[in-house]
């Protein structure tokens, strides 16, 4: 949203030109109320169509799924339309009077613009200069008939030709991608990333998957956390391996190998391979209390009740090349989620 203020100011200033060079290309002859009727009859056409399909535009990005488009885009479609209403309101009125002001041949602030060169910083001389500009008399008697030339015209419909063509190439070489490390450069940080992507080319982002809100000592949910294991070694259903298997933290699994080698005999496992649920939470609590194991303390988040409410379980991805990929690593990594208890989601954390 901060470089909203630089697009709004670029809109504003464009609708400005138009309306001012609308209201000079109408008949001097006319008195100043039908100048400026011709003028929004013209340019105010102009800027209301512009405007209005810019507003249309930003309003249809604003149904995004990503929240920061979702909110730039509203901010910008309010603010092209409060920028329209003053061009056409607010504007229009200052231009009226700064009008009255040439026809009484009144000098401008300072003198800087209307006064004759003589007297630009001291305000002597005319007020007013009714004569063409430089750069209206350039475009008018230099360009625009060397345009009309035919060798001109020919050499444009080719450089325009050719333009086109590479432009239409240029598109389909086009490729979305996205690196974090592009808005390091430059900084201290950029070297390590640099060492990191030459000796560690395959390292990629650790993906956790949070379950929570679930009954974790019943067999259904630690056979979905089993399964959801599984599936996150044998990237199930994958277009690509993009999991490392020897990189998985889970607290369960290590849990349930704790609890089989006897080390609480408050719960023990059954013989499909799952906790008891007696038990369960009296020897959790134990388990992320050994100085071993109490790391995984971390990875769960407790109720009043000393009742498991949260978890994660987490994995090392290998890199993918270009964006692509990346969409793709995404929704494999949310379809594994799907094995695990209800409402399991993934996260990617840098």
């Amino acid at each position: 949203n901060p470089i909203l203020i630089f697009l709004l100011i670029g809109i504003g200033v464009d609708d400005m030109y138009v309306l001012v060079q609308a209201y000079d290309q109408t008949d001097h002859s006319w008195d100043r109320e039908k100048r400026i009727a011709h003028m929004m009859k013209n340019a105010g056409l102009a800027i209301t169509i512009t405007s209005f399909t810019d507003c249309f535009a930003f309003a249809l990005s604003a149904s995004s799924s990503l929240p920061a488009l979702s909110h730039f885009s509203v901010f910008a479609a309010l603010g092209v339309f409060w920028d329209y209403l003053c061009q056409i309101t607010f504007f229009t009125a200052i231009m009226v009077y700064d009008i009255k002001r040439k026809e009484s041949e009144k000098k401008d602030m300072l003198g800087l613009c209307f006064c004759a060169p003589e007297g630009a910083f001291c305000c002597k001389g005319k007020a007013y200069n009714d004569k063409e500009s430089a750069l209206s008399r350039f475009m008018h008697k230099k360009y625009a008939p060397f345009l009309m030339r035919k060798p001109v015209k020919a050499a444009i419909l080719v450089i325009f030709a050719t333009w086109f063509g590479v432009a239409i190439w240029g598109a389909t070489q086009v490729k979305t991608d996205f690196e974090f490390e592009w808005f390091l450069e430059g900084t201290d940080s950029y070297e390590g990333v640099e060492i990191l992507d030459e000796y560690f080319p395959d390292r990629g982002e650790t993906v956790e998957y949070y379950s929570f809100g679930v009954d974790y000592p019943s067999d259904m949910v630690q056979g979905q956390i089993l399964q959801l294991e599984k599936n996150m070694k044998a990237c199930t259903g994958c277009s690509k391996d993009w999991l490392d298997e020897n990189t998985l933290t889970s607290w369960y699994d290590t849990y349930s190998g704790w609890v089989g080698s006897n080390q609480c005999p408050a719960a023990s496992i059954q013989s499909n391979g799952l906790v008891t649920r007696n038990g369960f939470y009296s020897c959790l609590d134990n388990f992320v209390n050994t100085n071993q194991y109490g790391s995984y303390g971390s990875d769960l988040r407790w109720n009043s009740n000393q009742e498991l409410r949260a978890s994660k379980i987490s994995m090392n991805t290998f890199n993918f090349d270009g964006s692509t990929e990346g969409v793709d690593q995404m929704e494999d990594l949310r379809d594994i989620a799907e094995s695990g208890p209800e409402g399991t989601i993934a996260y990617g954390v840098s």
